[in-house]
């Protein structure tokens, strides 16, 4: 097994640590306590498009394998028809129309070719009802063969009528080939092509979570089907229930209270209450109050199946990841750098099993400034030294006339007590459009760590280029990022800020020893060496200089460095490193 990097330092090991638990999936945790208005993050950008140009929502990712033998990634998307919303207010309102399911592959889960066309509506006798949203896939290992063959089946939600929103159900296909070709031959051990999994009530936004160390087993023993039970109008909610093939839920179910799936903790508090003007998702008639957001779009992950987990704290041991849209603007969305808005949301809950209960954990994304949906998946990438990241692949869009969601991506991190940090929305994302890896992807970091100054008990930020750090961000965003690398130096230390992407921490000695933002590369100003603050606990340290000057916060909350052992009663000088990755 590869040992991950750690960096030994002062005696002590900086490290995350470990909770015993993830592959490719998600995420957060921030009070929604009111925050002190935070020097930390940047504007809102919605950063670089994710593997396509092109219009592309709802993303699912997955491992697979292409003809040849050939491994990689895969995902499936919705796609927007350029087209405005249809039948607005009637019975078969549609403010999504599409009518396709595009496919793509990568090799490292970055680099992605052209899309392909997965389904059609018609291929599942569907034409013109425009409502071919988010799909799934799951994989399926066939122990056969030189190469075991693989079957994956495709779920999609569609109208079984086009003139009744509420008829949403969940169709399957199957094929030999994980992005395109889906519906072209029977569904293995049937003699149809297409199959539409029987269900009561409202039915869409499918994912197949597969409970076991081996998602591609041949069993369905573990296989359960997750879907949203609703839309707003009718406060919909997530439902789960047990499989008994890839293509049907268990006997038994006739009612849909039977398949409800409850999330505890302060979903409401948090997000709001959603009323119902509609009946259905989760139950109660119109005015039902069902003290929780609206819910949909989820996946759920079994923490132990991640790479990540084997170095990193991480939540779970189960995490189900949902869009949700909140009431009002959550707290947490309220601050510099992210949206400040009440749209679509991407949340997470962890259980002890599959089956619940679900507590939920907070937000990991914050709603766009101007697209009402969001959806996510994640997936876990390698960057070219073989380290593992987990990357929130989601969609955005500009809300017009005309749907036009595009992906997106985000690297998501953890804080020392393995929860997911809120995600902001950067400039150069977790990846270009094109596969060059973003600035949490580069191979110039050791560790991802932010700084918390003890004296303020607020993390340390990097306001811009050329500008003075100061210790007065409350909370972790990408201003309080940083990479932390090994030199040639030993045992100096270099710190790399992620605003801007490019530039290192330096004591500039031209400019009163100011702690700033300004090195083009590691050298002998941004050299610093962790020494253990005298009678503090050994995760606190005095920040040194190559030259012998120590770190020390001002009045203001600027950072300085000066001559002089600090005593250890000076908590101005003291810092504590937190690992995020």
């Amino acid at each position: 097994m590869k040992r991950s990097r750690r960096l030994q330092l002062a005696g002590a090991i900086l490290a995350p640590r470990r909770l015993g638990a993830a592959i490719l999936a998600t995420g957060l945790g921030i009070a929604a306590a009111a925050f002190l208005a935070p020097d930390a993050a940047a504007a809102d950008p919605p950063g670089p498009t994710f593997a396509t140009s092109n219009n592309s929502s709802d993303p699912h990712a997955f491992k697979c394998r292409r003809s040849g033998g050939v491994e990689g990634y895969c995902m499936v998307t919705s796609q927007d028809l350029f087209e405005g919303p249809f039948d607005v207010d009637g019975p078969g309102e549609n403010y999504y129309p599409m009518s396709q399911t595009m496919g793509y592959f990568s090799p490292d889960g970055l680099n992605w070719t052209a899309s392909a066309v997965a389904l059609t509506e018609a291929t599942i006798g569907r034409s013109g009802t425009k409502h071919l949203w988010a799909p799934a896939v799951r994989r399926v290992k066939n122990p056969v063969g030189p190469i075991n063959p693989q079957d994956y089946y495709l779920y999609t939600p569609d109208l079984t009528n086009k003139n009744d929103k509420y008829s949403s159900k969940i169709f399957v296909t199957s094929s030999t080939d994980p992005i395109s070709g889906y519906g072209n031959a029977n569904i293995p051990n049937n003699t149809v092509k297409v199959k539409q999994i029987a269900g009561v009530g409202y039915m869409s936004d499918p994912e197949v979570f597969v409970d076991g160390s081996d998602p591609t087993t041949t069993s369905t023993a573990g296989q359960y089907l997750l879907w949203a039970d609703g839309d707003k109008d009718s406060c919909g909610g997530m439902s789960l229930r047990h499989m008994s093939s890839h293509t049907a839920l268990d006997a038994g179910f006739t009612d849909p209270s039977q398949a409800w799936l409850s999330i505890g903790g302060p979903l409401e508090a948090d997000m709001g209450n959603c009323v119902k003007e509609k009946v259905g998702g989760g139950g109660g008639g119109v005015g039902t109050e069902v003290h929780r957001p609206y819910l949909e779009g989820g996946s759920i992950f079994k923490t132990s199946n991640w790479q990540s987990s084997l170095n990193h704290s991480l939540p779970g041991p189960y995490v189900m990841v949902f869009a949700a849209k909140p009431e009002f603007t959550p707290a947490v969305c309220q601050q510099p750098g992210q949206p400040n808005s009440e749209l679509s949301v991407i949340a997470y809950a962890t259980a002890g099993s599959v089956t619940g209960p679900w507590t939920y954990q907070g937000i990991i994304m914050c709603g766009s400034d101007s697209e009402w949906t969001n959806q996510a998946t994640i997936e876990e990438v390698k960057e070219a030294s073989g380290r593992a990241h987990l990357v929130l692949v989601y969609h955005d869009g500009v809300n017009t006339d005309s749907r036009n969601r595009k992906l997106r991506s985000e690297c998501l991190v953890t804080d020392a007590r393995g929860k997911f940090l809120l995600t902001s929305r950067s400039a150069e994302g977790a990846a270009s459009t094109s596969g060059t890896p973003g600035w949490c992807m580069a191979q110039n970091k050791t560790n991802l760590v932010a700084l918390k100054s003890v004296g303020t008990n607020q993390y340390v930020s990097s306001p811009g280029a050329t500008s003075q750090l100061r210790a007065t961000g409350s909370y972790i965003g990408l201003w309080e990022q940083f990479g932390l690398n090994t030199g040639d130096q030993v045992p100096f230390y270099y710190l790399l800020s992620r605003n801007p992407g490019n530039q290192w921490v330096q004591v500039n000695r031209n400019d009163g020893n100011k702690v700033m933002t300004r090195g083009a590369a590691a050298g002998d100003w941004e050299g610093i060496r962790p020494v253990q603050a005298v009678g503090q606990p050994a995760t606190t340290y005095n920040l040194k200089d190559s030259a012998g000057n120590f770190w020390h916060v001002n009045s203001d909350g600027n950072i300085t460095a000066s001559p002089g052992t600090p005593s250890s009663g000076d908590t101005g000088a003291q810092f504590r490193f937190e690992y995020l990755w």
